[in-house]
């Protein structure tokens, strides 16, 4: 048992340095105009977390036997979704946090304006990922990806999570309440991590119901 728990470290380590990997590379490096935003950016979304969304993106790929470098740049899509999210719920009007993967949170380190446009960067970032060829030749199935990521992320997901958590924040909160708010909230993006996986395989959708 703790062999495997030991595996399973090292493992998502390895995946979680290959996704910053792919973020350094398609991240684009502060200049003109953008500079600010950029670099806020780049802060937020390099240098920590597990990237456990992407780890199980690409573990599902690796199941089905379709791994491959357009999934990896899926699995940093999600990611950058999945960083946007927590810059803008570290901002005072959200959770209000000055800390987030033990350094300033963006709003902190730079300013809530900023921090504000570097998740709205970061989130078309994850789209604009998507669409491109090198995730998968079929544009039918980038079709797919777009549309279920936007559908996870939004008002049916992550962020209804992020409204029924703002919302309630006074009361008591039962477990009806907390694993309502945990399916929508994180919920969503693991989802749809293990479902991209299984589309960017060309899986039917009585297998990705399976998974």
């Amino acid at each position: 048992m703790l062999k495997d728990s030991i595996d399973f470290k090292s493992h998502l380590k390895a995946v979680s340095e290959e996704i910053e990997a792919v973020l350094t590379d398609i991240l684009p490096l502060p200049s003109g105009n953008q500079k600010a935003v950029m670099e806020a950016s780049r802060y937020a979304a390099l240098g920590g977390g597990k990237r456990l969304r992407p780890f199980l993106m690409i573990e599902t790929a690796r199941m089905l036997g379709s791994l491959n470098k357009g999934v990896y740049i899926a699995g940093a899509a999600l990611e950058c979704m999945h960083v946007y999210s927590l810059v803008h719920d570290d901002l005072p009007c959200m959770d209000n946090d000055d800390f987030r993967r033990g350094k300033p949170t963006v709003h902190k380190k730079y300013s809530e304006a900023l921090a504000v446009l570097t998740g709205d960067n970061l989130l078309t970032i994850s789209f604009e990922l998507l669409a491109d060829s090198k995730v998968h030749d079929d544009p039918n199935i980038r079709m797919t990806l777009i549309s279920d990521l936007a559908k996870a992320g939004g008002a049916n997901g992550m962020i209804g999570g992020q409204v029924i958590d703002i919302s309630k924040s006074s009361q008591i909160r039962d477990e009806i309440f907390i694993s309502q708010l945990q399916k929508l909230k994180t919920g969503a993006l693991i989802e749809y991590a293990v479902t991209a996986g299984a589309s960017l395989s060309n899986a039917s959708e009585s297998e990705k119901t399976a998974l």
